[in-house]
């Protein structure tokens, strides 16, 4: 052995022997970062930032699972979903058809278009129903006033006689507590007060004195003294038969209003929708007939002979027969002044609004072209508007004796929002009565943004959730015309 090999063995050993180390040192190193790695990732674990992360992530697998079980559900029964819903909206279209429709259904005249389908469930569903809901406060106020509030009270007489002809037709009347009641004694100096008779509206085949109860109640708090009257609806009439009833209630009240209280010589006549457009009818056609009977026929041309068309045998013959006779033994001249008039939401061009209701699809199962005679010249008559306008077309003279057989001043009133009777009705009402030259302010248009159909009358009333937000607007308006 060499002595440079005797002197590397050494050497070499102890290289080893440092290599080891260092392999040892790093092997140590790495098991701790590790170690430490691992103590990190445990502590992570263990922590509430961990375990939210955790939580979040099995929510939200959850809700995966839940939505692609849903979503897989309903693409597998989207088909049966969808059937029924228009098996439904069919079946609902076809009840009011078969309660309200103007021909018999069977097989062949069930309404099938779609679009008509469509349209009357819109108007259901988002008009009728809605409104119908949002009136449970209301009706429930009502019962509150008439079975509790009034019981036994002097200052609601219910179901009084007014029309011998239909003994059935009975009217309410609402006297104010300070009311001059049977005329009191020869001391008695308190002003008889305002009249007010409201006619409902319901399309001319529904409605009842009963729902307008808080209607009443209102104007007697205001205090003035009022009578609500039910009149013959469709199909137990026609729009004559309406007339006679509104017209037997007004000689009522001016026979009898004194003995509650109220002055025959400030009588306000006051309806909504399709009670409004009877209320307009009869004071327009009574002032025609007593102008027409003041007059001589020399001085009426137009509306005489217009009038007289109503009795031509080819204009609606069941019209002319179930209705003309009953108004003809009447002495038409014989309604009270009207010392004003109060017409709120009202239809007064029959043959405009027939198209109105083709465009929302309801001309089937409205009643107006029956009640109206069913055909151009019978919706002419019965629409006020139109006759106003035929007054205009005759003599000077003629129209100043209709003129002055008309309201004192009449208030009309719309809601903007109103997609049952556009408020264009009123603002073509407005403007014939103005071509009439009444006195100036005397005739008013009031049309309040944000209103639907029913808020001029409804939305007075009172509700056990609290006034609505045009019930103060509407007591101050009608209070103000009417004092």
């Amino acid at each position: 052995m060499s002595p440079s090999q005797v002197h590397s063995h050494p050497h070499s050993h102890g290289h080893s022997n440092l290599n080891a180390f260092t392999l040892q040192d790093q092997l140590y190193a790495t098991k701790s970062t590790a170690l430490s790695r691992n103590n990190s990732y445990s502590a992570a674990l263990s922590s509430p930032q961990s375990t939210s992360t955790d939580e979040v992530l099995e929510r939200d697998t959850f809700k995966l699972v839940l939505l692609s079980t849903s979503g897989l559900f309903l693409i597998y029964h989207l088909p049966l979903l969808v059937f029924s819903i228009v098996t439904v909206m069919y079946l609902l279209t076809w009840f009011v058809y078969s309660t309200y429709g103007y021909r018999r259904l069977t097989l062949t005249t069930l309404p099938l278009d779609p679009l008509r389908i469509v349209k009357l469930n819109r108007i259901l569903f988002f008009t009728n129903i809605p409104t119908n809901i949002s009136l449970v406060p209301v009706g429930l106020a009502l019962a509150k006033y008439r079975l509790w509030t009034m019981r036994g009270s002097k200052g609601l007489i219910m179901n009084i006689p007014y029309n011998k002809k239909r003994p059935g037709k009975t009217l309410d009347v609402y006297v104010p507590e300070h009311a001059k009641v049977d005329q009191g004694s020869s001391e008695d100096d308190r002003p008889l007060l305002p009249v007010v008779v409201f006619i409902y509206g319901g399309s001319w085949c529904s409605g009842s004195k009963t729902i307008y109860t808080l209607i009443g109640a209102q104007f007697r708090a205001l205090g003035y003294v009022t009578v609500i009257p039910d009149y013959t609806t469709f199909p137990g009439g026609l729009v004559k038969d309406m007339q006679d009833d509104i017209q037997m209630a007004l000689q009522w009240t001016g026979r009898n209003c004194r003995a509650y209280g109220g002055n025959p010589d400030r009588i306000f006549l006051m309806g909504h929708s399709a009670g409004a457009h009877l209320s307009a009818l009869t004071i327009v056609h009574n002032s025609v007939k007593k102008a027409l009977k003041e007059a001589s026929t020399a001085q009426s041309t137009v509306l005489s002979a217009f009038m007289a068309k109503r009795h031509h045998p080819s204009v609606a013959d069941d019209y002319d027969n179930q209705a003309d006779h009953e108004m003809d033994d009447e002495d038409d001249t014989s309604l009270p002044r009207i010392h004003g008039m109060i017409l709120c939401s009202g239809v007064y061009e029959i043959g405009a609004h027939l198209e109105h209701e083709k465009i929302r699809g309801v001309e089937e199962v409205s009643v107006m072209s029956r009640v109206m005679g069913e055909s151009p010249l019978t919706f002419g008559i019965n629409s006020p508007t139109t006759m106003v306008q035929e007054i205009l077309r005759d003599s000077s003279f003629l129209q100043q004796k209709a003129r002055g057989h008309l309201p004192t001043k009449i208030l009309i009133v719309h809601g903007a929002e109103d997609k049952t009777v556009p408020s264009i009705s009123s603002v073509r009402l407005h403007k014939a009565l103005q071509s009439l030259h009444l006195d100036s302010g005397s005739i008013r248009l009031k049309v309040f943004p944000a209103m639907a159909h029913q808020a001029p009358v409804v939305g007075m009333m009172p509700s056990l959730k609290g006034p609505g937000p045009f019930c103060q607007t509407l007591l101050d308006e009608y209070a103000a015309f009417i004092s």
